[in-house]
Formats: C-alpha cells, structure tokens, sequence
C-alpha cells in the first residue's frame, strides 16, 4: 500500500485552523532541532543522519526501510545501508516480493551469474519480479545477491503475496504434477492466459480477470485434487500462495478493502514469522538472521498503520524485543514536488506519475521542516520524547501514529522516478 490510503479523513477534516497551526508549530519546531544531513558518497552513508543510520542498524537484530516505492535515490540509500551493514552480520534481505519469488532470486543468488541473470528476468512481464524492472532496485538487489569480500551472498526472503507470476509458477506446477492431474492444472493455465489476454488486449484492458485477483477457491480445490494425496512440498506452496493471493484480492474488487488489508497483513507476518523461525532453527543452514528489509511505508510502521491493521514492522518489534534485542524502523520519501515510478496496470508497463507523497496530507505535517536543500533524517525517537513530555497542543490522529511508527524518517530533496525498462508484454 502507499502513503495516500486515506486515514481518519473526516477527524482530520474537522480540527480547526487555529488548533491546525499550533499544531504545526510546536511539532515543526522539534522536527527542525531533531534534523539531520544525509546523503551517499562513494557507496558511503555520510553527514550525521547517515552515521546515525549505520550506527543505529549495528546494534538492531532488524533493520526495516519503509519507502515511497519507486524513489530513484532510495535503493542507493539501501546499497549503502547494505554495504556498512553486512559486515557487521547482516545476512538476510527481505523484500516485498512473494515466498515463491523469493527462493527464486536466492537460488540464482548462489549460482554463477546472478546480476546478469537478474537483469534477464527483467525483460518480460512473464519473468520480472515486481518492483525490479526498476534500475536502481535491480541494483541494490544484486548487491544483496552478491558476495562482500569474504560474506557470501545475502539470503533473500520474499515475505508477499504475488500479483503477476502466476503463469510463470503454474507453468513449474504442470511439471510437478502426476500425469493423471495435469489436465486440472492445464485448466488453472488456460484461465491464467485469459486472465492475461484480458488486461493486455488494446483498447479495454480488464485488470480484474487476472488469475492473481480473481480465481475462484474451486480452481485451487481442484489443483489439490489434481495433485494427489502427497504432493511434492513445492506444489503445495504454489497453489497454497495463489489460492491466499486471490481470496486477498477478491476481497479488494468486492469492495471489502479493510477486510483485504487485513488478510495481506496477517499473511506478511506469516511469512515473516515462519521464515524467521526456520532460519533460526539452522533450517536455512546459516546463523540466526539478521534482516534488512526494504517494504512500502505502510508494511513498516510500528503499531496500528495507515490500513488499520498490523504489519511487519509490528511483529519484527515484538520479535525482536522478545529476545532482548530490537528493531529500528525508518522510512524513506521523496522530496516535495517530485514524482516516483509506479506500476501502470492498465498498460502493464512502469510509468513516471503521482506527486510525492510528502506532499500528501498523511505526511504534509512534515513538509514545513523539510531542509531548503539536501537531504533530511528526523530522529522520530527525540521528537517522540520531546513532544510526548509537553502533551500540549494534541496531535492528530496521523501524526500521533506516524510519531510511533518510525524511528527515522528521511526525505530525499530533489528525488526522480526510478528508471524503467519497457517490459515486453507476453
């Protein structure tokens, strides 16, 4: 989800001018004494906001970056998070990509090749993974899959659900399957090409026929007849992860959104719980994790988010604190008056749109501390203290929860869209 889901529009609608502008001066004045320079030189977090970043992830068992997706200048902010971070045992990524994705890219992580075999997934629609047909996210991606010196490369967790590989898995689930279920499987590929045909023929493109936002529970029911009484672990997982994946999403076309929410959050946790627990069994054949992630803004903040529900960023913080350690939360904007590369379903293709979401109203609060130039870290910890010591005048219900949220929030001045590659449709 991003920055502009609406939140308690109509209690923000209703406090008064005067209260509004007190508001945003006791709170802008904290935000300016709590700001810090940042930027990136030579792979390097430099100014104090930076070192207060790598300072900060040494000493967390969890390091989570809540972005505006589609930010130019954010996966180089990571590469160099990444860069510092490693060696002092920072061994997985975890990124907003499906389980299914996610052993995918770790597979090809610890073969030869794998920049340049990330880079050819890249290409197509049937093959990318989301968010990576970007340049610069391919880039800090190959980073993490890459080794450091003596660090082998880093594991790669997809915590999601997954919107566009569902031809691609399905294809893999036909091999997997007995010859006497294949023709059931068949059928679930049939639906995925029509669902495909119907978003990407010319003039009335149909994003909801989709086999990821609309597959009856009946097709997932006879994929799992089809496949025997004892399939193989990983057909159990493809069907399983559709079969979420489209309950979620027909949840959001019936218009049922917090319901759909709901559903996404409990999965993201689930993933992360169980990934976790695995890895630190010895499962994952490596030490106990310690994760950076890099999710929406939304999947990162500590506590109640913007949807209404409680997402990783919550349960890394209650994991990690359960074991006597923590979990450092920041989020990454755009600078004001700028644009971030999204996903255009209806022509299938990454575009340049929007406006930045720190010129949103869930965080216009914190436009007026924003630096003139370069860019700024907020230390939400010492604002947090600071404001909640005086309790005077009352926040709003956003930013009361964006106070919690994030210990760190950065806006890039002068932030572009990412750089995309036009993705062949087939």
């Amino acid at each position: 989800m991003t920055l502009r889901t609406s939140i308690c529009t109509a209690l923000v609608a209703a406090i008064t001018p005067t209260l509004a502008q007190a508001q945003d001066s006791v709170l802008t004045r904290l935000l300016i004494s709590n700001r810090h320079a940042i930027s990136v030189s030579g792979g390097r977090l430099d100014g104090r906001g930076g070192r207060l970043l790598v300072d900060e992830g040494k000493s967390a068992r969890f390091f989570l970056v809540g972005e505006e997706h589609g930010v130019a200048q954010t996966p180089a902010i990571v590469q160099a998070l990444l860069r510092e971070l490693r060696p002092a045992g920072y061994n997985t990524f975890a990124i907003e990509v499906s389980p299914l994705q996610g052993e995918r890219l770790d597979a090809i992580a610890r073969g030869p090749h794998a920049s340049e075999r990330l880079d050819a997934l890249s290409t197509s629609w049937f093959s990318a993974v989301p968010f990576y047909s970007l340049a610069e996210e391919r880039a800090v991606l190959a980073s993490a899959m890459t080794g450091q010196g003596a660090l082998p490369p880093m594991r790669i967790w997809g915590l999601d659900y997954d919107v566009s590989g569902d031809r691609l898995f399905l294809r893999e689930l036909e091999a997997l399957a007995p010859a006497s279920g294949r023709a059931a499987v068949q059928r679930a590929r049939e639906l995925a090409d029509s669902g495909f045909a119907a978003v990407s023929r010319p003039g009335r493109p149909d994003p909801s026929k989709l086999f990821a936002w609309s597959a009856p529970d009946s097709v997932f029911t006879a994929l799992r007849a089809a496949l025997g009484s004892k399939p193989p672990a990983r057909a159990r997982a493809v069907v399983d992860m559709f079969e979420r994946t489209a309950r979620i999403n027909r949840l959001f076309l019936s218009g049922r959104v917090y319901e759909s929410n709901l559903m996404r959050s409990g999965y993201l946790r689930e993933n992360f719980t169980q990934h976790f627990a695995a890895a630190d069994r010895g499962g994952a054949g490596s030490l106990t994790p310690r994760v950076l992630f890099k999710f929406g803004g939304s999947h990162m903040m500590r506590g109640w988010n913007y949807t209404h529900t409680l997402d990783i960023g919550t349960a890394a913080t209650i994991i990690a604190e359960s074991r006597g350690e923590r979990a450092f939360n920041v989020l990454i904007l755009g600078g004001p008056g700028s644009k971030s590369t999204r996903m255009n379903i209806m022509t299938l293709q990454y575009d340049a749109q929007g406006n930045a979401e720190v010129d949103d109203d869930n965080v216009a609060w914190l436009h007026p501390a924003v630096a003139d130039s370069g860019w700024s870290l907020f230390d939400m910890r010492a604002v947090r203290l600071e404001y909640l010591r005086r309790r005077t005048p009352s926040l709003t219900p956003v930013q009361d929860r964006f106070l919690h949220a994030y210990d760190a929030i950065v806006v890039v001045r002068g932030s572009t869209p990412g750089t995309a590659r036009r993705l062949e449709v087939r």
